[in-house]
């Protein structure tokens, strides 16, 4: 049986949890694919996808280490935050101050230590307006990138065009379509908001030269 995949989303659903880590960040045999970690998480093992370069960093030199840890965000704002690091035991023991220690975090969590639950309060008080408001600066940071995704699409089919007009007119190669343009433009779009792109671009509300 192979083991599961942990997303970076998924960790983000479990709150404040801990995680026995078994490797340190190992790159994947997958091509594209980011680096992983063997952890462990109420005996379960899982290989967690890093899902940023922080993230990466943060279970860097911690195998062998049981954390206390909530991950927040996605793509390139996530976020892992390490609140507790105790060494995991060693096969068939149990540290006693592992003991004592990690069964009072997952139930009472010290009033001086940070928490998922404050941050999730702090989310809830947000009005409706601010809510929307946020809601449209995302969709229009997407609309932005996929109006500059098409532009360059169009660019690309006007060299394509240019480069290759002897063949299309002997009917070696196809003419631009719009079914084409559509394609390329949906290709890019993937691409550039995977890479974490809309989330660089301006806020348009906030910015008049901004073109939309």
């Amino acid at each position: 049986m192979s083991t599961p995949t942990l997303y970076h989303s998924k960790l983000v659903q479990m709150g404040e949890v801990w995680v026995t880590v078994k490797t340190n960040p190992k790159p994947s045999t997958y091509r594209g694919k980011p680096p992983y970690v063997a952890v462990v998480i109420d005996g379960a093992e899982y290989f967690y996808n890093c899902e940023n370069k922080q993230c990466e960093d943060t279970f860097a030199g911690q195998a062998g280490q049981n954390l206390l840890l909530v991950a927040e965000g996605r793509e390139e704002a996530a976020t892992i935050t390490v609140i507790e690091a105790l060494p995991a035991p060693a096969q068939g023991t149990a540290p006693r101050q592992q003991q004592r220690t990690a069964p009072a975090a997952r139930t009472a969590p010290a009033q001086n230590r940070p928490t998922a639950a404050p941050r999730a309060a702090q989310q809830q008080k947000k009005s409706p307006e601010q809510v929307i408001q946020e809601t449209q600066s995302w969709l229009q940071r997407r609309g932005l990138l996929f109006q500059l995704c098409q532009d360059e699409a169009v660019n690309v089919l006007i060299s394509y065009k240019e480069r290759h007009a002897a063949a299309i007119e002997q009917n070696l190669f196809l003419a631009p379509t719009p079914d084409m343009l559509q394609s390329i433009t949906a290709s890019l779009f993937i691409a550039a908001d995977r890479g974490g792109m809309s989330d660089q671009l301006p806020d348009v509300a906030e910015n008049d030269n901004v073109p939309m």
